[in-house]
Parts: structure tokens; C-alpha cells; sequence
């Protein structure tokens, strides 16, 4: 399996949303996945509320060989009254000019690879976006460009014929999905296609994952994963899939790369990592050998 299939996922890096983050031990993860060959990260300015674009830069300054994916298109307010930052859709172009340029900023010396609409809210503010990052391409401030999370918008942006193979698209995607046939139709008419939450949101990679506790310290709670009964049918899973896992003598998240990229190897998968040995999951799966017989029982 090809290791520049895979992105490493940056929300983690900002901080917030994901329970108790030790951000020193993110770091220093991030920087192990590049030192052992890992070049592509993916983040958005509202992760951390920009942090997490600040944060790669600091790590990776004037790095020439990274390809850094990041999004654009959920604005957030602050005050101190609340506890929280209001985060909320807002794909006009106006808005997404400032968020853009505040991006570049952030990054400062990295080149955006790809600029990806978070989540178009509607068709025509889907194509003001695309005509938009075509600008900065053009004046080579980005590499490539497209969007996230627009299922309903996905034919009528291929029906039109010069926007075939033009766009990068980015999804969510588990093995419980079951939509392999679907995005490898995609996949022949995107540039590429980029596939986010492998692990449902961390349920499929921790079998000592504790729904109390996600409810009471974690914003994935907001998350339908996270409803009682899908998290206790994801865990039941869980459990079989750890002793599969256990007869390869590697932890559940590397099986669940290892039967991720092969399901979908048209596709580039991203993986959020908290620390080292997330990053050695991944470089385990990369070598791992399972059998047809086991892929085909998972699937």
C-alpha cells in the first residue's frame, strides 16, 4: 500500500472539539509523521479557530515538500459571555475572500496544495466559490481547489462537462457506510477524492472508548455516531473486530486503515492522530497482510 495515500488530519491540533488534547503531544506526533515520510496534512481555519492552520506553520516553516489540504466557509464569533465560540455556515463569497486570505496568513510560508469549500449551503454559492479559488490558482497562491460535504450538489456540479476531473472532493466515509461503488464513480470524474472520519469519529479505533465520558467532556457528542444506540452497535463491532485485529498482532486502527484503503483505494484517506503510536498505526497498516478470506468476513 502507498503511504502518499495518506493525509494526516489536523483538527486535533486545534485544540478544542475532541475531549482532553494535549497539544505539545500533538505536536510533536504530527512532526513524527512527517520525519517518517508522511508529507500531507489536512485542516481548516475554524479548527481551533485558526490554531490549527498557526500551529502547522510553526511546525513546518518553509517546508517545500508539504501538501497541506485546508478549508474554508464556517464563520465564527467570540464573547466572553459564552463558553463557546458560535460557529455557523457562511459561503458567500465576500466572506470567503477575508477567510481565505486569513488562511494564507496563518499558513504564511506553506502553499496551499488545496482550498476546499467546508460546506456549500447552496448550489449557486458553490459555483461563486469555485470561480473564486480558480482566481487564486491563477495567480498561484493554491494549487488545487473544490469542496467538502456537498452530496447534493455532486451531479449537478459534474453535469457540467469542463468540470470533470477539475475538482478535489472530500467526504465522510466508514466501513459501515457501504458506498464503495458510489465514490469510485466519483473518483473517475474528480480530480481526487479525499475521505475524512475512517475511524466513525474515533468509535472504530478505541475499544475502550467510554460513552460517559465522551458525553461529558467532547463535541463529537453532538454527532449522530454518538446517539446511544449507533455508538453501542459501532462498540459490539468494536469488539469483534479487536480480535481479528489481535490474530495480526496490530491494534484496531491499523485494521481499520489496512480495510479502509483497500475497500476505497481510489481515494485518499485522512487519519487524525493524537500521539506517536497513532502514527505508527498507520505505518503498520501500510505492511499489514490480510487475508481475503478475514477482508471479506470484515466487509
Amino acid at each position: 500500500m502507498d503511504l502518499n495515500k495518506i493525509i494526516i488530519g489536523c483538527d486535533q491540533l486545534g485544540g478544542s472539539d475532541w475531549g482532553e488534547t494535549n497539544i505539545k503531544e500533538v505536536m510533536n506526533a504530527i512532526k513524527y509523521a512527517y520525519e517518517r515520510g508522511i508529507k500531507r496534512f489536512d485542516t481548516a481555519d475554524v479548527y481551533g479557530l485558526g490554531l490549527s492552520e498557526a500551529r502547522l506553520n510553526t511546525l513546518f516553516f518553509e517546508k517545500e515538500d508539504l501538501q497541506v489540504t485546508t478549508k474554508v466557509g464556517v464563520r465564527w464569533l467570540i464573547s466572553s459571555d459564552w463558553e463557546r465560540a458560535k460557529t455557523f455556515k457562511d459561503d458567500d463569497q465576500s466572506y470567503l475572500r477575508i477567510a481565505l486570505e486569513n488562511s494564507l496568513n496563518r499558513l504564511e510560508s506553506i502553499k496551499i496544495d488545496n482550498i476546499l469549500l467546508h460546506w456549500p449551503t447552496n448550489q449557486k454559492n458553490l459555483t461563486s466559490a469555485l470561480d473564486l479559488f480558480r482566481f487564486y490558482k491563477q495567480e498561484k497562491k493554491v494549487n488545487n481547489y473544490g469542496f467538502c460535504n456537498g452530496e447534493k450538489f455532486v451531479d449537478e456540479i459534474l453535469n457540467v462537462p469542463e468540470h470533470k476531473n477539475k475538482y478535489v472532493y472530500q467526504a465522510n466515509f466508514n466501513l459501515t457506510f457501504h458506498n464503495e461503488k458510489y465514490l469510485e464513480h466519483l473518483s473517475k470524474n474528480f480530480r481526487s477524492i479525499q475521505l475524512y472520519g475512517i475511524y466513525a469519529q474515533g468509535v472504530l479505533a478505541n475499544e475502550e472508548l467510554d460513552f460517559n465520558k465522551i458525553m461529558s467532556n467532547d463535541r463529537r457528542s453532538r454527532l449522530g455516531m454518538y446517539k446511544k444506540e449507533n455508538f453501542n452497535m459501532l462498540k459490539i463491532l468494536t469488539k469483534e473486530l479487536s480480535l481479528i485485529s489481535y490474530s495480526y498482532n496490530v491494534s484496531l486502527a491499523s485494521l481499520i486503515i489496512y480495510c479502509t484503503i483497500k475497500s476505497v483505494p481510489f481515494a485518499d484517506i485522512i487519519i487524525g492522530i493524537r500521539k506517536k503510536n497513532h502514527v505508527d498505526s498507520i505505518l503498520k497498516a501500510i505492511d499489514l497482510k490480510v487475508t481475503n478470506h478475514d477482508f471479506q468476513y470484515i466487509k
